[in-house]
Parts: C-alpha cells; sequence; structure tokens
C-alpha cells in the first residue's frame, strides 16, 4: 500500500495507471516521489 506523507491519504493506482507506468519504466516509488515533492504547473495554454 502506498501512502503520500505530504497529504497524508492512501495513494491507489488504477490499473491503466499501472501500465501506463509499465510502458513508461517508472517505479511506485517514484510516483509517490512525484506525488510528495513535485510541483503544480499551469498548463501551456488551451487542450
Amino acid at each position: 500500500m502506498m501512502r503520500s506523507t505530504r497529504f497524508q491519504m492512501r495513494v491507489v493506482l488504477t490499473e491503466h495507471a499501472k501500465a501506463r507506468m509499465v510502458e513508461r519504466d517508472l517505479s511506485p516509488a517514484l510516483i509517490l516521489d512525484i506525488i510528495d515533492n513535485g510541483m503544480q504547473k499551469e498548463s501551456g495554454g488551451p487542450h
């Protein structure tokens, strides 16, 4: 079970998210690090 220390919540990944992690060779530890230490950034215009 993953738990965010920043948000004090359990992190649950969907099956789609898990599949994309495998495709991108990302570890659960890296995802948790991004959640806990990442910064929010505005998008670069309309999508």
